[in-house]
């Protein structure tokens, strides 16, 4: 899967950020809300670690954040349209699968 992200996308991403996508793709399609904490949490991952991998996501467009309501600390992941459209072009051409429509 890396390699087809790599491929795809054009960049070099580690395996924190294909991990990390993975789970604001699937936090998104489920209506829940992303954070650093949480990603760190479910996959065992140095909240540190996650940071890094959200800051360089971020720089490569994929993923946006936002303040949370309640906690002016916290920000809450999703990801872009560009990251969506590379997720439905990864699924459809290199996996086989049918693509989800991008929000």
């Amino acid at each position: 899967m890396l390699r087809r992200v790599r491929k795809y996308s054009g960049d070099n991403w580690t395996l924190n950020q294909c991990i990390i996508m993975h789970d604001i793709f699937h936090d998104h399609m489920n209506g829940k809300e992303c954070t650093v904490r949480r990603l760190a949490e479910a996959e065992e991952i140095p909240q540190q670690t996650v940071s890094n991998a959200v800051t360089n996501l971020r720089a490569l467009g994929m993923i946006t954040e936002k303040v949370h309501p309640d906690d002016g600390r916290i920000r809450l992941l999703s990801p872009t349209r560009q990251a969506l459209e590379l997720r439905n072009r990864i699924w459809s051409e290199a996996i086989g699968l049918s693509p989800l429509p991008p929000e």
